[in-house]
């Protein structure tokens, strides 16, 4: 992933489409900026130097279409092959190789049918997705968006099957999150409402942990005292299953899909350090991260 920030902080022009670029402006400052958005407020609030095209996403880009056929776009040649190729590299020598969350990610998306909806959790391994999972159909990736709601998968993904009862729907929380609303099994069960829910237990508020042991050295209270996952689905009525290796969802989503029924998965996940991010190393320096007299112990 800091593979390609490098890529971005080096280029000449940036075009942002309908972003809000939440996770920090990822161009460099010498970079051009055209920020595409239909919210005025946030066209020129990234970066000072920006073109600002205020409009629909693809009313702006339709229009642009014919402009870029004027100044000769269509004579250059297209770059489809060489980003594919610089995706592939990327993928493989910065992340497979380096990230422990991109294999679990990637067995979970193997085990899953292209046209199945996936609804994340705010978890760690939740966090990595936004910035990772491949999607092959539209909005069949959902997650809580900015609104960050622990808790929020389950009950959702129950909707989405309501919705759409013949494709498949899967749904992947930590412990923690699941747990909020884990008596909705019953919801599930009597209703005959088939999804698959794959818990990453680490047995603890993942994410929680890391960042206060990252950034303050210690953690408090994230520790979790949880049920046998698979006795408590089938206390509803549910099936369970269990893994001590989460690559081993490639093949365990499939066989929960094809039960047709609801099944809940416990996948032991561990601790799981999250690469760091360009882009944020200067949090781990702020003020109220180092040892204050009264405050953290130094």
């Amino acid at each position: 992933m800091n593979e390609l920030f490098d890529v971005m902080q080096s280029a000449d022009v940036i075009i942002g489409i309908g972003t809000r670029f939440s996770l920090g402006n990822p161009a460099g400052e010498s970079s051009t900026l055209v920020n595409i958005n239909i919210d005025d407020t946030e066209l020129t609030r990234i970066q000072s130097n920006t073109i600002p095209l205020h409009g629909d996403a693809r009313a702006t880009i339709e229009a642009l279409l014919p402009m870029l056929i004027e100044a000769g776009a269509e004579e250059r040649e297209s770059p489809a092959e060489a980003v594919a190729a610089a995706r592939r590299l990327i993928a493989y020598f910065g992340i497979r190789e380096e990230e422990p969350q991109y294999p679990i990610l990637e067995a979970i998306q193997k085990g899953i049918p292209e046209d199945g909806f996936v609804v994340w959790d705010v978890s760690q391994l939740g966090f990595y997705a936004r910035t990772h999972h491949q999607a092959n159909h539209p909005k069949t990736y959902i997650d809580p968006g900015y609104s960050f709601n622990l808790g929020y998968s389950f009950p959702t993904a129950l909707g989405v099957k309501v919705a759409q009862p013949e494709r498949s729907v899967v749904c992947v929380a930590g412990d923690g999150g699941f747990m909020f609303n884990s008596s909705e099994l019953s919801t599930a069960v009597r209703y005959g409402i088939n999804v698959v829910t794959v818990i990453l237990r680490n047995d603890s508020y993942g994410n929680v942990e890391s960042d206060l042991n990252g950034t303050f050295g210690g953690t408090y209270e994230t520790d979790l005292h949880n049920p046998d996952f698979v006795r408590f689905a089938e206390s509803f009525g549910a099936v369970g299953m269990r893994t001590e290796d989460p690559l081993e969802l490639e093949n365990l989503i499939p066989r929960a899909l094809e039960l047709d029924t609801p099944v809940v998965i416990d996948a032991q996940f561990g601790e799981m350090p999250t690469p760091p991010a360009h882009q944020f190393a200067f949090v781990y320096h702020l003020p109220w991260t180092q040892p204050q007299e009264g405050l953290i112990q130094s």
